[in-house]
């Protein structure tokens, strides 16, 4: 339906891996942003922050051990808690950077977030406001991320049942975003992932057009990440596609 508005949803897969003394460190964030604030500053917005995780995260995980190493000293080990601080001070960054941008222009720009960096055999995954991010496992899907989301408290609370979410006329209203205030609360845990698993992170125009059994379903029957992104964006589209449609999925081998 908005085919022919600008897309303010943005997405972003980086793969890196570093090799040393024969040692791989293979590492991949995921990411998608859904703008708001109008088209022009909803683009504006998500475009930004991703930009602005990829270049802190790319900073800290490829570029400081690197340079730590060229003068002579050990890399600090990493674990559990670097990471997420990583990826936290990236969501901060982006989060500052697009509440400055707001206050000198006098705009309203934001954007909400989802995501996940892949570490070895955890994921980190993150989320500001209502883009989500599932698991599946077993061919069974699960929500891993909370909606920063008037209907996702009402729903967590009893007052709704979870199907409501789809037709609920305050359904838009959420709470938490990049660029709204200064201090952004930041979800962010550690999920452990075994071969067989598959992720994906999308904003709320794919989750609004497609339930839960259906999403399981297409991942369950994909050959490979592409087409299930592919299929989803379809079947999103197909069911009413009232809003941009973004996804990124992965497979575990």
């Amino acid at each position: 339906m908005r085919r022919s508005e600008p897309n303010e949803d943005s997405t972003m897969t980086l793969v890196l891996e570093r090799v040393h003394e024969s040692i791989a460190s293979p590492a991949g964030i995921f990411v998608v942003a859904d703008g708001m604030g109008g088209h022009a500053n909803g683009q504006g917005a998500s475009r930004a922050t991703i930009a602005l995780i990829a270049e802190r995260v790319t900073r800290e995980l490829l570029l400081a051990p690197l340079q730590t190493e060229k003068s002579g000293e050990e890399a600090p080990k990493t674990d559990d808690e670097t990471y997420k601080e990583i990826l936290r001070g990236a969501v901060e960054d982006a989060n500052t950077t697009l509440c400055q941008i707001n206050q000198k222009d006098k705009s309203d720009m934001g954007s909400t977030l989802t995501g996940f960096m892949i570490v070895g055999d955890h994921a980190y995954i993150f989320n500001v406001g209502d883009s989500r991010t599932y698991m599946l496992r077993d061919e069974k899907l699960y929500q891993l991320t909370n909606d920063h989301s008037l209907v996702g408290q009402l729903v967590a609370g009893g007052l709704i049942e979870p199907d409501d979410v789809y037709t609920h006329p305050q359904r838009n209203q959420i709470f938490r975003s990049i660029g709204d205030k200064q201090n952004v609360q930041v979800d962010l845990f550690t999920q452990q992932i075994h071969p067989g698993d598959i992720l994906l992170s999308c904003s709320d125009g794919l989750w609004e057009m497609i339930r839960d059994p259906q999403i399981a379903e297409i991942l369950n029957h994909a050959p490979d990440p592409q087409s299930a992104c592919a299929q989803l964006i379809e079947t999103a589209n197909t069911n009413g596609g009232e809003d941009n449609v973004s996804a990124v999925v992965v497979f575990v081998r």
